[in-house]
C-alpha cells in the first residue's frame, strides 16, 4: 500500500471522527419522554454493511448482540429512573472498523393528578403575611418543573427548580404571600391558586395541573363603610347600562352583593323587562354591613297584542273587543273601526276594551288596535262578523256586512271578490261545506270534504278550487303527503256566469322527526350559574300550534327565562326575522330556556317535549314527542359536616379522640388534616385520632374551592376515678363512725349470754329473768336490739361491697395499657439500614406461662417458662418493621410493640439560589433551594439554613410519610442583608430521633458564597457643621461604604466645576463659606451628605482702622468743598456768592452746541467750542442732585475734570449737555445694582421632533457670560465660555427628555436657566375600526357602536381623531384632557343608527397630530381601512301596495311585484300559477292565461315580509256599470 493511499485513508478517518459520522447509527426517535411504568421503544438501525450486528445494553430491555441491521429497544413497563440505554454496533472481522455506540436521551417522568394549597388559616389580618404551601406530591424530573402562583388570573410568582435528581421528589413549594396596605386594600377576598408545570419538550409533552382556588380572606379594621347607590334608576331594555354602586371608607373592592326577592342576583351588561323591580344592595366588611335600596325601572316597547281575536256574533248582541299588551311606560291605546257610532272605548289597568252594546251591520268589518309608548308601536287587526246581515245588506263569506249598493259595483269590498262574483243575488253564497274544519295527519288517512248547494235557484255546477287547480266535483280529498299550504275554496257556478266561494279551514299536521335537547355552554356548570338549554325540534308542522314543555325527571319545571320559539336556521343577531310566520310547511324550530342551577340539578335528567295544540277538530290526544333526557354535572364547593365535627372537641387525658371530617361537594372533595400547633400535615382522609390538645385544621379540597374548618381540641380531666374514690372514702368513714357508736352502746347495755328458752317473767315488771338475774331492759327492747344488730351487719356488708365496687370503678378508670406487665428495653430503636437490632422484652407478672416475639425478621414462636426474651436481628434490610412482644397469662394475652425506625443518612445535600445568578440585592427576598438526596425516613429530617454558625431558618419535613429513601427539595426564603456580603450559607440536614435515639451528625452542603449589593451608607451619616479656619485649608470626609464601591460627586458653592470620581475626601483650599454637598452613588442607589462651612470670627482692629481713614478723608473733602468750591463746580480761592437753587456762571459761556460723536466718546471728557475762551456745559443735574448741595457740587467737579491737562484748578468745563449722559449713567448703575433678567435666548424656542429624528437647538446669552452650557438626560453635559452653545442629538428617542440651557454670569443674577419647549411626536402604528359586540350585517333602525383604536401615538394631547362617513366628517374627538409624553393607546366610539340608505356606506377614522406652526405641515395623519356597512332591511315595494289590471284580449298580462330589500327578497304568489321552485318565484308575473280575481304577491326576507295585491279584471263586452 502506497504512502499516498495511507495518507488519504488517515485523512478520511480524521474527518469522519471530527464530523461524528464514524458511528453510522440512526436512532428513531433520538430522544423520548416516558411516564414511569409505561411502555417505551426506540429503533436503532444502520445502513453500513461493514457491521455484522448490533445490540442494546440497558438495565431493562437488554438484547445482547443480534446479527441484524435493525433492532428495537422495547420495555413493556419502564421502572428505572436513571436509565441510559445504549445501542452498539459490532464490526465485521478484518474490516478495520471499531465497535461504536450511541445513547438516546431517555427522560422518565411522573406527574401528579392533583395538587393543592395548604395553609394554617384562611383568615389574615391586614398588614400580616401568611405562608402558603403548594403541595405537588411526587414528581420527576425536578429539573423540568416550574410552579406558578396566581392571584385570580395574574401570575404573581414563578419558580423553577434545579437539581441533579432524576428520580421522584416529593415537592412542596412555599410562598410567603405578603400583605401591605397598598396591595391588601385592593382585594378583600384573595383567590389564590398554584400550577405545576412539567416541561419535557422537545422529547415529550408539556404537562400542567392547577390546584383548586384557595380563598384567603383579608380582615380590615374599617370603622365606617358608606354605600352610595341611586335610589331610582331607569334603563332601556337590551341597551348597555351604567347602574353601579360605590363604597367609601372601606376597601376599594369591598364586595357588593345585589339581592332581588331575597335571592342573590348578578346584573348583566344589558337588562330586560324581567330585571325590573326593587333591589337590595349589601356591602359587607368585617366591621360593618351596610345596605341600600334601588328601584330599577326598565322601559321597553309594547309586546305583541294579546286577547284580541276574530269574533262572529248575532245581530243585536253585545260585543267586547279586548286589547292588551305589556310595555313600559304603559302603552296608550287607539282603535280604528268601520264606524264609531254606538261604540265606547274603555281603558283600564293597561287593557283597552272596545264595547259595542248592540251590533248592527254597520259594526261589521276590520278593527285595528294600536298600542304605543315612547319606545315603539304595535298593532293588530281582527274581524267582527255576524251570522246574518240586516235587510239591505250583503254578507261576505268572512261575515262582514256591506250595503247592497256596494255589491256588484266593480270594487272588491269583501276582500275575496265574493261581492262581485255573485252579482244579482242579494244573499249569501248558498253552499255548505262539511266538515267546516278538517285536521289531518301527514301521510295519514285522508278524509273527504263535501260542498253542496243549500238552494236550487239558478244553480249550474259546483267545484273545488285548490291553488291553480280546479276540481269539478262536490268532494275534495286532500293529499296528506303535500297539501301543506292549501286553502281549499268551494266555488259555486250559477247561470249567467255568476259564482261565489267559501273556504275550508284545513290543517295538515306533522309530528317532529326528532326532538333533542342540548346545553349551549358546556356539560359542567358551577352552582349558581345560568344554564341555557336548546330544544331542537326537527321537521314539525304547523309550527304555530307548537308548545314546548320542560321536564326534570317526570316533573314539569318552569325555566327561569323562556325565550320565544324561533326558526332554527335564523341568524342570532336579528330580532324580527326569527318568528314562525304563517307557513304550514314543516320547519325546524328551536326553543331556548335558561335555568339557574343548584346542587339538586347534579346529574338530574332534563328533557323537553314538543306538543301540538290543534284545537277541538284535531285528535283527542294531542300529538307530542319528548326528547331523550340529558344530564350534566353541577360542581359546588365542599360543605363540611359541622355536626360531626364541632368547633370545640374535649380530649380526656389518657383517652384518644377520633375527629371525623365529612364533606359534601362535587367533585367529591379530598380531606386533608393539619396540626396548626405543630405545623404538620397529613393526607389521611376523613378521620384522624388525636392524643394531644391543640388546633387541628380540616381542609376539604375539590376543583371548585378549598374549605377550611378549624377544630380546637381542648384538654379535659377525667374526674370519674376521683369521684369513685371519694365515694369509697365516704363509705369507709361512715362505716367506721357507725361501728364506733355501736360498740359504745353495746358496752353500756352490758349484755351477757342469755338463754331465751322457757323464760321466767318477773311479775312486777314482766322482764325476762335468767338464772335468777333480773335483766335491766325489757324484752321488747331486746328484740329490737337484736333486730337492729342484724340490720347493722347487713348494712356493713352492703357498705363493704359498695367500697369494693368503688375500688373496681377506680381501678377500671385507669388506662388499659397499664395492665400489661411487659417492658421492652430499649423502648424504641433507631437502626441504620442493614444494621443490627437487639431488644429485651421482660415480664413482671408471676402468672406468665410463656412469651415470644412476632416479627418479619428475628421473630420466634412461643417460649414457655421464661420471663424475658431477646429479639436479635443481625442485618435489618427492610424499611418497615414492627416487632411485637407478647406474653401469655392465665387465659389471656397482652402485647407491646417495639417502635423500630430504619434510617439512611442523606447521600448528599446541595444548595442553590432559585432564579438568581450573580450578586443579590439588599432588602430583597430570595428563594434558597436545599436539596436532600436519598434519605430515610424523611420525616425525621430537619433542614437548617446556616449563615456561618447562625441558623437563619429551620424546616421540618414531617409531611413526607414514606419510610423508604426519597429525595426532596425544600424552598426557604432568605432576606438579604449587607452583613451577608462575602459570607457563606449552607444547608444542613440532621436526623432527630429524640433523646433516646442516636445522635447522628448533620450533613452539610457545599458553602454558597454570597455577594450582596447595597446602596452607599456614610460612615458618619449626620450632616456636619464646620468652621472655616484662617487661611481656608480644611478637609471634608465623605467616606461611604457600598457594593459596588461608590463614586463621589461634589457640589461646591461659587464654582461651576463639579469634581467627580472615587475621591471621598475633599481637601482643596476653601475660598468661600457655604454648603458643600457630597453625593455617593453606585448601581443600587445614592446618598447625599451636606457640610455647612461658616467663616471664623475675625478681629475688628484692621476694619476699624480702614473705616477711620475713609471717614476722615470724607470730612476733609466736605470742609474743602464748603470753603473753596464754586457753584459752577470749580475750585477757587475767592469763592463768589450765589443764590441757592440758581446756576451762576460768571466766567463761562453758555452754548447749545452738542459735542461730536468723537468728542463724546473720546479719551478726554473736555468739550471745546470754536472760541478761544474756555467754555463749559453747565446744566442742572436734575432732581437727582441739585448744585446747592456741596457733595453734588463735588461730584460735578469730578465729572468736569480733564486729566489730560495739568492745570487742574484753572480748568473750566461746560456741563450744559451732560444731563442725558448723567441719566444714562444713573440708569446703568441702577440696572447693574438691581440685576438683569435671565438673558438666555433659545433658537428655536420650541422644537417639534419626530421619534428617531435629529434635533439641534442653539442657546445664546444676551449679556456677558462666564460659562454657558446644556443639561440633558441623554447626552453628556456640554459647557463653553463663548456667547452661545448648541445642543444636538442625532436620533432623539427619549420620551421624557427636557434639555435645559444654563448660564453663569458676571453680574446678578449670576446663574439662570431656560428650559427648551421640546415636543417629541410619533405617528400611530395603526388605526383600526370595528363594530363593538357585533359581527355580520347590521339591521336598519338598531343602534350600533363603532370603535376606532389608535395604537402607540405620542403625544396624545395633540391628537385629533376624526370620523368620516364617505367623505363627510361626522364626529371629532380631541384628547387634550390627557397628558402623557410617551406613546399610548386611545380609542373613540361613534354611535350610529343605520337606515336602508346606509347600505354600502363606508366609515373611516383619521388620527391627526396637530403640533402647531413649528410642527410638520400639513399635520401628519394616519387613516384606518374603511369599514363598509352592510345594512339589512325589510322589503319595500317600488310601486304602490295595490293595483288593478285589466285583461287584454289575446294579450299578455304582467304583474310587477319588484321590491327592494337586503337580503334580496324572495317572492311568492297566491294563488300559484305554476309549481313552486326551490329558489322561489319571480317578482314579475307575466301570463296570457290569467283568470280574473285577486292575486297576492308576498316579498319576504330575513327581516320581514310585505304583500301587494293585484286585482285582475276582465273587460266584458257590452257590460254597463251599475
Amino acid at each position: 500500500m502506497g504512502e499516498g493511499t495511507m495518507f488519504v485513508r488517515l485523512l478520511v478517518g480524521l474527518l469522519l471522527i471530527a464530523t461524528g459520522a464514524c458511528c453510522p447509527i440512526e436512532l428513531n426517535p433520538s430522544g423520548v419522554a416516558v411516564r414511569y411504568g409505561d411502555p417505551v421503544s426506540i429503533n436503532c438501525s444502520t445502513s453500513d454493511p461493514m457491521y455484522k450486528g448490533m445490540g442494546w445494553e440497558a438495565p431493562q430491555g437488554d438484547t445482547g448482540l443480534k446479527l441484524v441491521h435493525h433492532l428495537t429497544w422495547s420495555v413493556d413497563a419502564l421502572k428505572a429512573w436513571n436509565i441510559s440505554p445504549m445501542c452498539f454496533l459490532s464490526p465485521v472481522l478484518k474490516s478495520g472498523r471499531q465497535q461504536c455506540s450511541k445513547k438516546p436521551n431517555v427522560v422518565v417522568y411522573t406527574f401528579p393528578q392533583m395538587i393543592f394549597i395548604q395553609a394554617n388559616s384562611s383568615l389574615v389580618k391586614e398588614g400580616e403575611s401568611i405562608q402558603l404551601k403548594c403541595v405537588v406530591g411526587t414528581i420527576a424530573p425536578i429539573q423540568s418543573v416550574a410552579v406558578r402562583w396566581y392571584n385570580g388570573q395574574t401570575v404573581i410568582m414563578e419558580r423553577h427548580f434545579k437539581g441533579s435528581i432524576k428520580g421522584p421528589v416529593d415537592l412542596v413549594s412555599d410562598y410567603d404571600y405578603q400583605y401591605n396596605e397598598a396591595s391588601s386594600r385592593q382585594q378583600r377576598l384573595v383567590k389564590l391558586k398554584c400550577e405545576a408545570v412539567l416541561d419535557l419538550t422537545p422529547e415529550g409533552p408539556q404537562l400542567s395541573v392547577f390546584s383548586p382556588e384557595f380563598h384567603l380572606t383579608v380582615k380590615y379594621d374599617i370603622e365606617h363603610v358608606e354605600l352610595t347607590c341611586p335610589s331610582k334608576y331607569t334603563a332601556v331594555e337590551y341597551a348597555v347600562h351604567n347602574l353601579s354602586c360605590s363604597v367609601e371608607g372601606g376597601s376599594p373592592e369591598t364586595p357588593i352583593t345585589w339581592y332581588k326577592d331575597g335571592d342573590e342576583v348578578e346584573l348583566s351588561e344589558t337588562l330586560t323587562r324581567y330585571d325590573a323591580g326593587q333591589y337590595v344592595v349589601v356591602a359587607n366588611s368585617f366591621s360593618s354591613t351596610v345596605n341600600a335600596t334601588v328601584d330599577l325601572n326598565v322601559v321597553y316597547p309594547p309586546s305583541q297584542i294579546e286577547e284580541l281575536e276574530d269574533v262572529e256574533v248575532e245581530l243585536g248582541s253585545e260585543v267586547c273587543l279586548k286589547c292588551s299588551t305589556r310595555g313600559n311606560p304603559r302603552p296608550e291605546y287607539s282603535w280604528s273601526a268601520p264606524t264609531l257610532l254606538n261604540v265606547a272605548q274603555v281603558d283600564e289597568d293597561g287593557v283597552s276594551r272596545l264595547q259595542i252594546p248592540n251590533v248592527t251591520s254597520h259594526h261589521t268589518g276590520v278593527y285595528t288596535c294600536h298600542a304605543s309608548n315612547e319606545r315603539g308601536t304595535v298593532s293588530k287587526q281582527v274581524t267582527v262578523s255576524v251570522n246574518e246581515c240586516e235587510p239591505g245588506w250583503f254578507r261576505c263569506p268572512s261575515g262582514i256586512c256591506i250595503t247592497s249598493y256596494r255589491k256588484c259595483n266593480g270594487e272588491d269590498d269583501c276582500g275575496d271578490g265574493s261581492d262581485e262574483n255573485f252579482c244579482g243575488e242579494h244573499q249569501e253564497c248558498p253552499i255548505r261545506i262539511h266538515p267546516e274544519t278538517l285536521v289531518l295527519q301527514y301521510k295519514g288517512e285522508s278524509q273527504n270534504a263535501t260542498c253542496t248547494f243549500t238552494g236550487s235557484r239558478n244553480v249550474q255546477a259546483i267545484a273545488w278550487h285548490v291553488g291553480q287547480i280546479l276540481h269539478r266535483n262536490e268532494t275534495w280529498t286532500p293529499d296528506t303527503n303535500k297539501d301543506w299550504d292549501s286553502v281549499p275554496l268551494c266555488t259555486a257556478f250559477f247561470k249567467g256566469q255568476r259564482t261565489c266561494q267559501k273556504s275550508l279551514n284545513f290543517t295538515l299536521y306533522k309530528t317532529p322527526d326528532s326532538v333533542t335537547v342540548r346545553p349551549v355552554n358546556n356539560a359542567i356548570f358551577l352552582e349558581g350559574e345560568q344554564c341555557r338549554l336548546h330544544c331542537d325540534i326537527i321537521n314539525v308542522a304547523p309550527a304555530q300550534s307548537l308548545i314546548v314543555r320542560w321536564y326534570q325527571g317526570n316533573q314539569t319545571i318552569e325555566p327561569s327565562l323562556r325565550e320565544p320559539l324561533r326558526l332554527a336556521d335564523c341568524p342570532h343577531d336579528t330580532n324580527m326575522s326569527c318568528d314562525l310566520g304563517t307557513t304550514g310547511t314543516p320547519v325546524n324550530v328551536s326553543a331556548s330556556a335558561s335555568f339557574f342551577l343548584n346542587r339538586t340539578h347534579h346529574e338530574a335528567a332534563l328533557s323537553c317535549e314538543a306538543h301540538l295544540e290543534l284545537g277541538p277538530a284535531g285528535p283527542q290526544l294531542s300529538p307530542s314527542v319528548i326528547s331523550r333526557a340529558i344530564s350534566f354535572s353541577v360542581y359546588y364547593k365542599p360543605v363540611i359536616n359541622t355536626t360531626k365535627l364541632p368547633r370545640v372537641v374535649p380530649l380526656f387525658r389518657g383517652y384518644p379522640e377520633e375527629l371525623v371530617c365529612e364533606a359534601d361537594g362535587q367533585p367529591p372533595p379530598i380531606i386533608y388534616w393539619s396540626n396548626f400547633t405543630k405545623k404538620t400535615s397529613w393526607a389521611l382522609g376523613g378521620n384522624i385520632t388525636v392524643l394531644e390538645a391543640g388546633r387541628y385544621i380540616c381542609m376539604a379540597v375539590n376543583q371548585v374551592a378549598t374549605v377550611v374548618h378549624e377544630v380546637d381540641v381542648v384538654p379535659k380531666e377525667d374526674y370519674l376515678p376521683l369521684i369513685a374514690g371519694f365515694v369509697a372514702a365516704t363509705v369507709v368513714v361512715i362505716s367506721a363512725i357507725f361501728l364506733f357508736i355501736y360498740s359504745i352502746y353495746y358496752k353500756n347495755t352490758k349484755m351477757r349470754r342469755y338463754s331465751l328458752k322457757n323464760p321466767k317473767l318477773d311479775g312486777h315488771n314482766a322482764n325476762v329473768a335468767h338464772n335468777g338475774w333480773d335483766l335491766q331492759f325489757p324484752m321488747t327492747k331486746l328484740s329490737i336490739l337484736i333486730l337492729f344488730s342484724r340490720k347493722s351487719v347487713c348494712f356493713t356488708a352492703f357498705m363493704m361491697m359498695f367500697i369494693l365496687f368503688g375500688c373496681l370503678i377506680a381501678y377500671a378508670a385507669k388506662p388499659a395499657s397499664a395492665s400489661c406487665p411487659l417492658e421492652i428495653i430499649p423502648a424504641s430503636v433507631a437502626v441504620p439500614f442493614g444494621g443490627s437490632v437487639s431488644a429485651v422484652c421482660k415480664s413482671s407478672s408471676d402468672q406468665a406461662t410463656g412469651m415470644g416475639w412476632e416479627s418479619l425478621y428475628g421473630g420466634g414462636g412461643l417460649v414457655k417458662g421464661v420471663s424475658n426474651l431477646t429479639l436479635q436481628i443481625d442485618s435489618l434490610k427492610h424499611w418497615r418493621v414492627r416487632p411485637i412482644c407478647f406474653v401469655n397469662l392465665n387465659g389471656s394475652q397482652c402485647t407491646k410493640m417495639l417502635p423500630v425506625t430504619v434510617y439512611k443518612m442523606a447521600d448528599n445535600v446541595s444548595i442553590s439560589l432559585n432564579n438568581s445568578v450573580g450578586p443579590i440585592v439588599e432588602g430583597k427576598k430570595y428563594e434558597v433551594l436545599c436539596e436532600v438526596i436519598q434519605a430515610a425516613p424523611m420525616r425525621r429530617v430537619s433542614l437548617d439554613l446556616l449563615y456561618g454558625n447562625k441558623t437563619l431558618d429551620t424546616n421540618s419535613i414531617d409531611h413526607v410519610v414514606n419510610n423508604e429513601p426519597v429525595s426532596i427539595l425544600i424552598v426557604t426564603t432568605m432576606l438579604s442583608k449587607r452583613e451577608y456580603n462575602g459570607g457563606q450559607i449552607r444547608c444542613a440536614a440532621k436526623m432527630d430521633f429524640g433523646p433516646s435515639g442516636p445522635n447522628l451528625p448533620a450533613i452539610y452542603s457545599e458553602p454558597l458564597e454570597l455577594i450582596v449589593q447595597y446602596p452607599p451608607t456614610f460612615s458618619q451619616p449626620e450632616n456636619e457643621n464646620l468652621t472655616l479656619p484662617v487661611g481656608g485649608v480644611m478637609s471634608l470626609n465623605c467616606s461611604a461604604s457600598g457594593n459596588p464601591a461608590p463614586e463621589y460627586s461634589w457640589k461646591i458653592p461659587y464654582s461651576s466645576k463639579v469634581p467627580t470620581g472615587t475621591r471621598a475626601i475633599f481637601d482643596s483650599s476653601f475660598k468661600h463659606p457655604g454648603t458643600y454637598e457630597c453625593t455617593a452613588t453606585n448601581s443600587e442607589g445614592a446618598a447625599t451628605k451636606r457640610f455647612t462651612v461658616t467663616e471664623a470670627p475675625r478681629t475688628r482692629t484692621t476694619l476699624a482702622a480702614v473705616l477711620g481713614v475713609f471717614v476722615a478723608l470724607a470730612v476733609v473733602l466736605c470742609v474743602l468743598g464748603l470753603f473753596f468750591l464754586t457753584p459752577q463746580g470749580t475750585f477757587s480761592c475767592s469763592k463768589p456768592s450765589y443764590t441757592p437753587g440758581h446756576a451762576s456762571c460768571a466766567h463761562c459761556k453758555y452754548t447749545t452746541e452738542r459735542p461730536t460723536v468723537r468728542q463724546r466718546f473720546g479719551h478726554s471728557l473736555r468739550l471745546m467750542n470754536n472760541s478761544s475762551t474756555p467754555t463749559c456745559w453747565l446744566a442742572s443735574w436734575g432732581p437727582l442732585c441739585p448744585t446747592s448741595i456741596v457733595p453734588c457740587r463735588v461730584c460735578q467737579a469730578c465729572a468736569t475734570w480733564d486729566f489730560s491737562y495739568p492745570g487742574l484748578l484753572q480748568r473750566e468745563v461746560n456741563m450744559a449737555n451732560m444731563a442725558s449722559l448723567q441719566w444714562i449713567m444713573a440708569v446703568c448703575m441702577f440696572c447693574s445694582v438691581s440685576g438683569d433678567g435671565c438673558s438666555l435666548i433659545l433658537k428655536p424656542a420650541r422644537a417639534v421632533v419626530g421619534f428617531g429624528e435629529p434635533v439641534s437647538v442653539s442657546c445664546e446669552a444676551a449679556r456677558p457670560v462666564r460659562v454657558l452650557g446644556w443639561e440633558s438626560a441623554i447626552s453628556a453635559a456640554h459647557t463653553q465660555q463663548g456667547p452661545s452653545v448648541q445642543w444636538k442629538v442625532d436620533s432623539l428617542i427619549d420620551w421624557i427628555e427636557e434639555p435645559i440651557c444654563y448660564g453663569v454670569f458676571f453680574t446678578a443674577p449670576r446663574q439662570c436657566e431656560e428650559k427648551l419647549n421640546l415636543v417629541l411626536y410619533k405617528n400611530p402604528d395603526s388605526v383600526t375600526i370595528k363594530v363593538v359586540n357585533h359581527t355580520g350585517p347590521m339591521v336598519a333602525g338598531k343602534e350600533y357602536q363603532l370603535l376606532c383604536e389608535v395604537q402607540n401615538v405620542a403625544p396624545v394631547q395633540y391628537l385629533n381623531l376624526k370620523w368620516y362617513k364617505e367623505r363627510r366628517e361626522v364626529y371629532n374627538r380631541s384628547f387634550i384632557d390627557l397628558n402623557s409624553p410617551s406613546p399610548v393607546q386611545v380609542s373613540s366610539i361613534l354611535l350610529i343608527t343605520p337606515s336602508e340608505a346606509d347600505d354600502g356606506a363606508q366609515y373611516s377614522c383619521v388620527a391627526e397630530l396637530e403640533l402647531g406652526p413649528e410642527g410638520p405641515q400639513p399635520p401628519p395623519n394616519v387613516t384606518s381601512e374603511p369599514l363598509r356597512a352592510s345594512v339589512y332591511f325589510p322589503p319595500t315595494f317600488q310601486s304602490p301596495d295595490a293595483g288593478s289590471v285589466d285583461i287584454a284580449e289575446g294579450g299578455e298580462t304582467t304583474l310587477n311585484c319588484t321590491a327592494v330589500g337586503n337580503p334580496a327578497p324572495v317572492y311568492s304568489w297566491q294563488p300559484e300559477l305554476e309549481p313552486r321552485k326551490e329558489e322561489g318565484q319571480e317578482a314579475v308575473l307575466a301570463s296570457s292565461s290569467l283568470l280574473p280575481g285577486t292575486y297576492t304577491c308576498t316579498a319576504s326576507n330575513a327581516l320581514g315580509k310585505k304583500t301587494k295585491q293585484f286585482t285582475v279584471k276582465a273587460k266584458s263586452k257590452g257590460r254597463q256599470g251599475v
